[in-house]
C-alpha cells in the first residue's frame, strides 16, 4: 500500500501544476484536445506506413510493446510533418486543406493503429506489473517521472525564447499565416533546412495558436521516451535499466531546454534513436529492418543536418556487426554487405526526399541546402576555447556553460558513469549488443568532436548521446543489484529521486514565466516593438527589419519588409543621406534596429539628423534594449518610391515595381 501511495503522489502533484495552469489559460483545454487528435493522427499514419512495410502487431511479440508503439508515433510525425511541408511549398497549406490531407493520409492506417494501441495496453500492464514487483524506492522513481513527464506537458505553455522565437516559431507561425512557405525576413537562406519537424508547430498556429503550437512537441518528448526504453530491452537492460535511463533522460536540461523554449530537435532526436533500433533489428537473411533503419535516419537528418555527421559511422558500425558478423568479409558476405549498404543508403535518400522536393518547389534547387555555407563552416569559439572544450570531453557535456549549448546531459551522467568500474563486483553481464551500441556512439562522438571541435551543443548530437545514457542506465541497474554493493541498492534510485526534485526546484522559472506571460505578452519590449510597427507601417508600407526578431510582427508587414538584396544596398551605403534616400527609395517606412547584432552591417551608423530635407526621420530609442525604431515620413518634394508592396491575392504580399 504504501508503495503505491508513494506512486501515487508524484502524479496528483503534476496534476495540480496543470490545474492552476488551466485557472490561468483556459485555452488550455483546446491545446489539450489538439494535442490528443494529433497524437492520434500520427499513431495512425504511422502504424498505417509500419504495415504497409511488413511490420504489423501480430507479429511484433515478443519484442516490447514500445518498439512498436514509438515506431508508430515517430514514423507518423515524420512523415506527417514531410506532407505539411510539401503542402506549405505548394501554397496549398489552409486548414481545411490541412485537416483533409490529415485525414486522407490517417484514415488507411486506423485498423494497423487500433492494434498497436491494443498491443500496446497489454505491454503497458506487463510493464505495470514488473514496476511493482520492483522495490519501493523504485516504484516511487517511476511514479516521480510519470508525473514528471505530465509536467513536461506544462513546460510547453512557456513563451517561446532563444532560436525558437528568432526563426523556428516565428517561420512555422509565418507558414500557418500565410498558408504557404512564406519566407522569414533575415532568414531566407536559412530556411532551405529542412523544415518538416517544425511543420507540427505550424499545424498547432493553424488550429490554436501559441499554446496549441507547442504543446504539439510533448508528443515528440514521449515518443522519444519510448524509443529510448526500446533501445534499453534490446541491448538487455530490465525493469530497473530502462526506469533509470529514462531518469537519464528527464533530468537532462539539454532536452528540457528544448522542450520549454520551442525548438524541434526532440522529434530528430526520436528519429534517430528510432534508427538505431531498427539497424539492431537487422538480420543477415533480412532487410526490412535495415530498410527502416534508413528511412528512420533520413527523416532525422533532414530535420538536424548535424546528425548525417554522426548517424552514418553510428548506424554503419551497427549494422555490419549485425550483418557480417564473420571476421572476414569475403565472397557471398561482401556481397551482402554491400546489398545492405544499398538498402540502407536507398532508404536514407527516400527520407530525405521531402527536404529535396521543398527546396525545388521553394528555391527551384533540390540541392539547395548545401549552398548555404554558413551550414558547414560553424566556428563558435577560439582556438584556444575550442582546445579548451576538448580537453574537457566529456565532462563538458554535463557541466558546460557556454554559449549557446543550450543545457546540458544530466549530472546522473557523471554520479553513474565513473562506477562502472565497480561492475565487475558483481551483477548481470552487458551483452554483445550493449558494447556493440555504447561503442558505435563513442565513436560517432569522437567523428562529431574532429569535424566540429568548435560546436558544443548535445542538440546537435542527441542520438549518440542518447546512446550513451543506456550504456550509464546499465551501470545503474546493475551496480544496485550487485551483492557486494548493498548501498547502491537504495543509493541509486535515491540519487535519480534527488536529482529529478532537484530538475523541478530548477525549473520553477519556467513555471513562473508561464503564470506572468500574459502581463510580460502587454507591457514587455516586444510588445512595445510589435506595437509601434503597427502604428508606423499600415499594411502595404515596406520596412527594413534589422533584427533577428520578427516572430511578434503580423505576416501582412512581414511580406512587405526589405529582401536581403535589398536590404544590402541601404547597409553598403556610403554616407547618411544615400541611407535614407535608399530606403526611401526602396518604399520603407521604418527601420527597426538591433544594435547589438546589426548596427556592424551598417557602412554608416543611421542619423536621422543627416537625413534629406524632403525626408523626415524620427527616433525612438527603447531603454535598457539595443533596440531602435525610426520613423519615416516623406515630405513635399520626396520623390516616388521605385516599389511597392501590393496585395496579389487575399493575405498574399507581393513587392512589384512602382
Amino acid at each position: 500500500m504504501a508503495g503505491r501511495l508513494l506512486t501515487i503522489l508524484p502524479a496528483v502533484w503534476a496534476a495540480t501544476e496543470l490545474v492552476l495552469l488551466l485557472a490561468r489559460r483556459v485555452e488550455l483545454a483546446g491545446a489539450l484536445a489538439l494535442l490528443a487528435a494529433h497524437a492520434a493522427a500520427c499513431l495512425c499514419v504511422g502504424a498505417g506506413a509500419l504495415s504497409l512495410l511488413g511490420v504489423r502487431a501480430e507479429g511484433w511479440a515478443p519484442r516490447p510493446a514500445a518498439g512498436l508503439l514509438a515506431s508508430a508515433l515517430v514514423l507518423g510525425q515524420g512523415l506527417l510533418g514531410a506532407l505539411w511541408q510539401t503542402q506549405a511549398a505548394l501554397e496549398a497549406f489552409t486548414p481545411t486543406a490541412a485537416l483533409l490531407t490529415t485525414l486522407a493520409a490517417a484514415l488507411p492506417g486506423w485498423r494497423a493503429a487500433r492494434e498497436v494501441a491494443r498491443h500496446a495496453r497489454r505491454g503497458a500492464a506487463r510493464v505495470l506489473a514488473q514496476v511493482r514487483e520492483e522495490a519501493p524506492c523504485w516504484q516511487l522513481l517511476a511514479g516521480a517521472l510519470a508525473a514528471l513527464l505530465l509536467w513536461c506537458l506544462f513546460l510547453t505553455a512557456h513563451p517561446p525564447e532563444g532560436d525558437a522565437l528568432a526563426y523556428y516559431l516565428a517561420q512555422a507561425k509565418l507558414v500557418a499565416e500565410t498558408h504557404r512557405f512564406t519566407l522569414l525576413p533575415e532568414y531566407e537562406q536559412f530556411a532551405r533546412i529542412g523544415f518538416a519537424t517544425e511543420m507540427h508547430f505550424a499545424l498547432g498556429y493553424l488550429l490554436h495558436g501559441e499554446l496549441g503550437a507547442k504543446a504539439l512537441s510533448w508528443t515528440a518528448l514521449a515518443s522519444l521516451a519510448l524509443a529510448l526504453t526500446w533501445l534499453c530491452a534490446q541491448v538487455g537492460l530490465g525493469t530497473r535499466g530502462r526506469i533509470m535511463a529514462l531518469a537519464l533522460l528527464l533530468s537532462s536540461s539539454a532536452i528540457l531546454n528544448v522542450l520549454y523554449s520551442g525548438k524541434s530537435e526532440l522529434l530528430a532526436a526520436a528519429l534517430g534513436v528510432a534508427a538505431v533500433s531498427w539497424a539492431l533489428e537487422a538480420e543477415p537473411v533480412g532487410r526490412r529492418a535495415l530498410a527502416l533503419a534508413g528511412l528512420f535516419a533520413g527523416l532525422s537528418i533532414a530535420a538536424k543536418l548535424s546528425h548525417a555527421a554522426v548517424l552514418a559511422p553510428l548506424l554503419a558500425l551497427i549494422a555490419l556487426w549485425r550483418v557480417a558478423p564473420a571476421p572476414a568479409l569475403t565472397g557471398g558476405r561482401a556481397r551482402r554487405v554491400v546489398a545492405a549498404a544499398l538498402v540502407g543508403v536507398g532508404w536514407t535518400a527516400v527520407g530525405l526526399a521531402s527536404l529535396a522536393l521543398k527546396n525545388w518547389l521553394v528555391f527551384g534547387d533540390p540541392a539547395a541546402v548545401l549552398r548555404v555555407r554558413a551550414l558547414f563552416a560553424q566556428e563558435w569559439y577560439s582556438p584556444e576555447n575550442t582546445r579548451w572544450i576538448v580537453a574537457t570531453y566529456p565532462l563538458a557535456l554535463v557541466f558546460g556553460k557556454y554559449p549557446m549549448q543550450y543545457g546540458n546531459l544530466s549530472p546522473l551522467v557523471a554520479a553513474f558513469a565513473p562506477l562502472a568500474l565497480l561492475c565487475r563486483r558483481g551483477g548481470p553481464p552487458a551483452r554483445r549488443e550493449l558494447w556493440v551500441v555504447t561503442g558505435a556512439a563513442a565513436v560517432a562522438l569522437v567523428a562529431w568532436v574532429a569535424a566540429r571541435p568548435s560546436i558544443l551543443a548535445p542538440r546537435y548530437v542527441f542520438p549518440p548521446l542518447l546512446v550513451g545514457l543506456v550504456g550509464v542506465a546499465w551501470v545503474a541497474e546493475r551496480l544496485a543489484a550487485a551483492p557486494t554493493l548493498p548501498l547502491l541498492r537504495v543509493g541509486a534510485p535515491a540519487a535519480a529521486l534527488a536529482v529529478l526534485g532537484l530538475t523541478v526546484v530548477d525549473y520553477r522559472m519556467v513555471s513562473a514565466a508561464v503564470r506572468r506571460s500574459h502581463l510580460e505578452g502587454e507591457g514587455g519590449a516586444r510588445a512595445v516593438v510589435a506595437r509601434w510597427v503597427r502604428e508606423h507601417v499600415a499594411p502595404g508600407e515596406r520596412w527594413l527589419l534589422a533584427s533577428y526578431d520578427g516572430y511578434d510582427h503580423d505576416a501582412t508587414r512581414l511580406q512587405c519588409a526589405l529582401r536581403p538584396d535589398e536590404a544590402g544596398r541601404v547597409f553598403a551605403a556610403e554616407d547618411a543621406v544615400t541611407l535614407w534616400s535608399r530606403l526611401h527609395e526602396l518604399g520603407a517606412r521604418a527601420l527597426v534596429l538591433d544594435r547589438a547584432t546589426h548596427l556592424p552591417r551598417f557602412q554608416v551608423t543611421p542619423d536621422p539628423g543627416l537625413a534629406p530635407a524632403w525626408l523626415q526621420v524620427s527616433e525612438t530609442a527603447l531603454a535598457g534594449t539595443p533596440l531602435t525604431l525610426f520613423a519615416l515620413r516623406p515630405g513635399p518634394g520626396a520623390p516616388d518610391p521605385r516599389v511597392v508592396c501590393v496585395e496579389a491575392r487575399p493575405g498574399i504580399w507581393e513587392v512589384v515595381p512602382r
